[in-house]
């Protein structure tokens, strides 16, 4: 035999590279699993996808630099407790007058001069509530406005997610098709070059159409093999998406929704308004924060007033007994020179407000274009899908006649596997117009600052069709 799929040899090789591939290809106990639903999977990577999990970690983190900023500006409670036992005669005759244990005796003067060991337990309970911290009160705002765009960069996040796990999901289901119809035309294919090999013998065709008919077969065969590749490594990475176990995933996630289906999601879109988008509103929180900062930098040159009061008890026995006394007051401090850092304080505070205003600049240009590049793809993805339908019916037509002349002996098998790979690329070609056109919804969603987790209603109808 003249054809190489029917050489043992080459059939050797070619099971043992589909086995292996098969092999990756998740178990059949998957089929009896609850079924996985794109709701579900949104869901899921709501609370589970890495990015996700990052930004609200960002999200606290600043929150809780939030609470930090008010540390100057709200009052503060301590307790103090201490031991001192000393000779020095100052402070020997200062513990016993605060322990209010002082008789004449203690005036003597060899007692003064060389006091004996004094043991002294101090407790103290202070509260100090500062009155004018100008500084502090700014980085406590600027400190609110970081807090407010970091929330809005994890809900910019989590929307951009939505659109990443909507393009795996259909990804996967794009990889399959693509398989399956790579798989059903390398079939034929094989069968048309057994056919071809059966009539060189009869002396009906040449060697010729018999090779090139080969060729052609194994150039399906080894785009099959590419497309079950792709069907795995397109679960795979919805998995880690997901942050979940590729075993966790269906068998199969169904077929495509009705073009009718997609392409009245995408004529829905055009009675949208914009939203405000939540990648501009933390780049304009982050540069009120930045405007705060400056505030800030510069008023640590006024002067800080706080008051304070205290109640303070000494005890040669034991902390917080013994006599007690109180203080009040207010203090107010200037600083005019500490080393020249304020002055690198406040430069590097207006360094950082011109790169947040530049990141206000850069996200309101990218939003605008944003819009105007998901409209483009919105209108292209629309047209391709309505001219691959045409395709794969005028391929479809192709093939049949092309058949036809072939059973009566007018066409060779290599002309007719021609007209079959047309008719399978179209029919690629309709696979992957659909996933962009849904894709490009999705963008499309992102875009006007609407959630993409409303496309959820595509998963349920693939599933169901």
């Amino acid at each position: 035999m003249l054809s190489s799929f029917l050489s043992s040899a080459a059939r050797r090789r070619r099971l043992a590279l589909v086995a292996t591939v098969v092999g990756l290809v998740p178990a059949a106990t998957n089929a009896q699993q609850a079924p996985l639903t794109l709701r579900d999977a949104l869901d899921r990577a709501a609370t589970r996808a890495l990015p996700n999990r990052a930004a609200r970690a960002t999200r606290d983190g600043a929150a809780a630099g939030r609470l930090a900023a008010w540390r100057s500006i709200l009052p503060s409670l301590r307790a103090d407790a201490g031991f001192v036992r000393t000779t020095d005669p100052v402070g020997a005759f200062g513990t016993s007058l605060r322990q209010q244990r002082i008789t004449a005796a203690d005036f003597d003067p060899a007692r003064l001069n060389f006091p004996g060991a004094v043991d002294n337990f101090t407790g103290a309970l202070v509260l100090e509530q500062p009155l004018f911290v100008l500084d502090g009160w700014l980085a406590a705002r600027a400190g609110s406005h970081a807090s407010s765009g970091a929330a809005h960069s994890a809900e910019w996040t989590a929307v951009t997610t939505q659109a990443d796990v909507i393009g795996g999901w259909f990804g996967v289901i794009l990889a399959a098709e693509r398989a399956n119809t790579m798989t059903a035309a390398t079939r034929a294919a094989q069968a048309h070059v057994r056919q071809a090999d059966g009539m060189l013998e009869a002396g009906l065709v040449t060697k010729s159409d018999v090779l090139l008919a080969d060729a052609r077969a194994g150039e399906l065969e080894a785009g099959r093999l590419d497309a079950v590749r792709d069907s795995i490594m397109s679960r795979r990475q919805l998995s880690v998406l997901l942050d979940d176990d590729p075993a966790s995933l269906p068998a199969a996630l169904g077929p495509f929704p009705a073009d009718s289906t997609i392409e009245r999601m995408a004529r829905d879109l055009q009675a949208l308004e914009p939203r405000a988008r939540a990648d501009v509103e933390g780049a304009r929180a982050g540069a009120a924060a930045a405007d705060a900062d400056v505030d800030r930098a510069r008023a640590t040159m006024v002067p800080r007033v706080v008051s304070f009061a205290r109640r303070d008890l000494n005890s040669a026995a034991r902390p917080f007994a013994g006599s007690t006394n109180w203080s009040v007051g207010v203090m107010a401090s200037w600083s005019l020179f500490s080393g020249a850092s304020e002055v690198a304080d406040r430069r590097g505070a207006e360094a950082r407000n011109a790169g947040a205003r530049a990141q206000l600049a850069g996200a309101v240009a990218n939003a605008t274009l944003d819009l105007e590049r998901t409209a483009l793809l919105l209108q292209s993805a629309e047209a391709r899908l309505a001219i691959s339908r045409t395709t794969v019916a005028h391929a479809e037509e192709a093939h049949r006649i092309v058949t036809r002349k072939y059973e009566g002996g007018l066409a060779t098998v290599v002309e007719l596997l021609d007209a079959a790979v047309a008719e399978t690329q179209a029919r690629l070609g309709l696979s992957a117009a659909r996933y962009a056109l849904i894709t490009s919804i999705a963008e499309r969603l992102r875009a006007l600052g609407h959630e993409p987790a409303r496309m959820a209603t595509l998963g349920e109808t693939s599933t169901t069709r």
